[in-house]
């Protein structure tokens, strides 16, 4: 595993929020993200309230992965917008 490293162009972003959400939320974390500690994720949904996600190994989920049209990510947003929408 490489050490995880927040990039200096997301830095701006923090302090990050802990608080939970007042609506229905999925993290989706992968275990091996350069960027954020999959413990972290997982601690951080917590805070949020959120449902967790472990994907396994897929880097740091974004275009630059490659991952084209993920079907498992479909299904995942799927789920969640069917929850948004049952309220």
């Amino acid at each position: 595993d490489s050490p995880t490293h927040t990039p200096d162009s997301v830095r701006a972003f923090a302090p990050l929020p802990l608080n939970k959400f007042p609506v229905p939320s999925l993290v989706v974390a992968s275990r091996n993200d350069s960027f954020l500690a999959f413990e972290r994720a997982r601690q951080i949904a917590t805070h949020w309230g959120s449902d967790f996600c472990d994907v396994g190994e897929l880097g740091h989920i974004n275009s630059e992965c490659r991952l084209g049209l993920w079907p498992q990510g479909l299904l995942l947003l799927g789920q969640l917008i069917a929850r948004i929408e049952q309220g």
